[in-house]
């Protein structure tokens, strides 16, 4: 492996490059890297948005894709499978939920008041909630018979065996299951489908009549997410690019600096859409069409 002074300095030649930000994508332009995959993991913070010099693009999602201005493969976030596991059984009855996230929202509150409707106990891991941050997961996963979250935290609670109800500060789309559970995966389990919060009592009704302690979905999550499957898919995805494919990123690659900057990828946007053939509104596709 070859080793580097700073982002801005290799001394070797790579094979492939994964690439997370787009100032990380910058700082590669001139190193000696055969391909070079950029992920977009969102796209709401500025360093995901994708630049030009890429020869491929990966989005975690169907809905991130959607949003993405260039055509991009659809590859899920890996998950620490041999870490998220289940660990001791759940209750026969709904006694004990959590609910890990990091963002502040009225789901939170409608949370708590059904909960405390149920009479089951809740608990809040995340930034400024009671319990607070942490660094294991996996611990309050354990402790609970069903999770409540979004994204990650959705896949990880599911690999660990426990019921999972996907809401977040962008809506609810209910307990993951079986019969949804490939669905709610292409908006990458974010509660976004239905873009809506529940009332403290349908909250509560659902919880209730959802929870179903014999289903575990973390063969779901082996099959989709365990590292091997999404390193290999990774791994033919750069075997898949063609020397037509790079041709354009190598000169966006040797040009201006400013060619790879987010601004310039914004201002393309409609023409790449229209050269690629996908519906745009407003200059971003209509996410229900593109998903629908």
């Amino acid at each position: 492996m070859a080793r580097h002074a700073s982002m801005g300095c290799f001394d070797g030649r790579y094979d492939l490059a994964i690439v997370n930000h787009n100032e990380t994508m910058r700082s590669l332009r001139r190193a000696a890297v055969r391909s070079r995959i950029m992920v977009i993991h969102g796209v709401v913070p500025a360093l995901e948005w994708p630049v030009l010099g890429a020869d491929a693009y990966v989005s975690v999602s169907e809905y991130v894709a959607s949003f993405v201005p260039v055509r991009s493969t659809v590859i899920g976030n890996p998950i620490d499978v041999d870490h998220f596991v289940p660990t001791g059984a759940v209750n026969s009855t709904l006694t004990r939920v959590a609910m890990v996230s990091n963002h502040e929202s009225p789901a939170t509150e409608i949370l708590q008041e059904a909960c405390s409707r149920l009479g089951v106990e809740l608990d809040l891991v995340g930034l400024n909630t009671k319990l607070g941050p942490t660094s294991d997961p996996k611990s309050a996963m354990d402790a609970a018979d069903l999770v409540v979250g979004v994204g990650r935290t959705a896949l990880e609670a599911m690999a660990c065996g426990r019921n999972v109800y996907c809401m977040g500060p962008r809506g609810a789309d209910g307990m993951i299951t079986w019969g949804n559970v490939d669905e709610l995966a292409r908006w990458n389990f974010n509660g976004a489908k239905s873009g809506a919060l529940p009332t403290a009592g349908r909250l509560a009704a659902g919880l209730a009549a959802g929870y179903d302690p014999s289903r575990s979905l973390r063969g779901y999550v082996v099959a989709h997410h365990a590292p091997g499957v999404v390193a290999q898919q990774y791994l033919d995805l750069a075997e898949s690019v063609g020397w037509r494919q790079r041709v354009f990123p190598a000169l966006a690659r040797r040009g201006p600096k400013a060619l790879m900057s987010p601004r310039m990828m914004t201002a393309l946007d409609p023409l790449l859409r229209e050269w690629q053939g996908r519906t745009a509104r407003d200059g971003r596709p209509g996410v229900l069409s593109a998903l629908g």
